[in-house]
Order: C-alpha cells, then sequence, then structure tokens
C-alpha cells in the first residue's frame, strides 16, 4: 500500500530494559511513519506513562509534517488502550488500528524500527566503552541520525527531508 507521510504512525513500546537509563527511565516509546520511515523515541519510568508520550509522539509529526496524523497502529497493550487516550485520539479524528494479540508482525513496521534502534544502542555503548545506563542517550541518537540518514525505500532522501519536504 501507498502511504503519504502522516497516513499511519505506527507506534509500540519496548521494556523494561535493564539496567534504568539516566533519570530513571526503563522503557522507550517508539513511533514511525510509514510513507517517510521518520521516526521518534520517547524514554519512559514506566508501561503507564507512554499514553502521554503517544499525544507528543503525534504532534512532533505534525509539526514537522505540516498535516494531520491520519492513523496510528499499536499493539493492544494497555498503555494504547487507556480511556483517556482513546477519547483523545477519536476528539482528533484518528483512527486507532490495534494488532490482534500475540501477532507482533501485524506491527512490523515499528518492530523493524525497535530491532534498527537496539542494534545501534549496543554498537554505540560498546564502541564507544559508554557505562550501560547511558542506553536511553544512545537510542535517542540512533533514532536522531537515522531520521538524518536515507533510508531503504526513501531514494536519495532522508526521513527528515520526506517528512518536512526539505
Amino acid at each position: 500500500q501507498k502511504y503519504k507521510p502522516l497516513d499511519r504512525i505506527s507506534i509500540d513500546l519496548m521494556g523494561p530494559i535493564e539496567p534504568e537509563a539516566l533519570g530513571g527511565h526503563r522503557y522507550v516509546v517508539t513511533a514511525v511513519d510509514a510513507a517517510t520511515k521518520a521516526c521518534k523515541v520517547y524514554l519512559a519510568p514506566t508501561k503507564d506513562a507512554a499514553a502521554g508520550f503517544v499525544k507528543e509522539t503525534i504532534s512532533w509529526f505534525e509539526q514537522r509534517g505540516g498535516c494531520s496524523v491520519k492513523a496510528i497502529r499499536t499493539d493492544r497493550g494497555s498503555e494504547f488502550l487507556n480511556k483517556e487516550l482513546m477519547e483523545w485520539l477519536q476528539d482528533r479524528g484518528i483512527i486507532h488500528e490495534k494488532t490482534a494479540g500475540y501477532e507482533p508482525q501485524q506491527n512490523g513496521q515499528a518492530e523493524r524500527l525497535n530491532r534498527t534502534l537496539m542494534e545501534g544502542t549496543r554498537a554505540l555503548l560498546i564502541q564507544s566503552n559508554m557505562p550501560h545506563p547511558l542506553w536511553g542517550e544512545a537510542v535517542r541518537t540512533v533514532a536522531y541520525v537515522r531520521n538524518l540518514v536515507p533510508a531503504k525505500g526513501t531514494g536519495d532522501k532522508s526521513p527528515a527531508e520526506l517528512l518536512t519536504g526539505s
């Protein structure tokens, strides 16, 4: 299926991750746009904090993409199914696609992003001899760099260029 920017954002939660990152974070909320492959990550101290980061993620994409998010895709984790988030999405006209239980491949873009981020994070920590509690900073760095480098399926443009149009 051919997507336009912000037609669908796939969102997932990784964690708990040990050791705890600086700031007491143990989870990572990850999001990727289906069309541009642009990604955003947030560190979260608890699973329950993820709902707030979903709202921030949508705002982040809309500010950069210049249009509204049409749909998000998540698994059926309780962090994505709370009443407040569901009402917020409905008020904004955002469709919430939920994968079938225990079918992570139905949210394949988010799962692939998670793998890429964790592989890059491990490589960065090992290569630079950084202490493991700095994994949070490393995962943010990997996501930042990933947005600036052309990705498979994006031609010669970076995800950031495709998202912002510049």
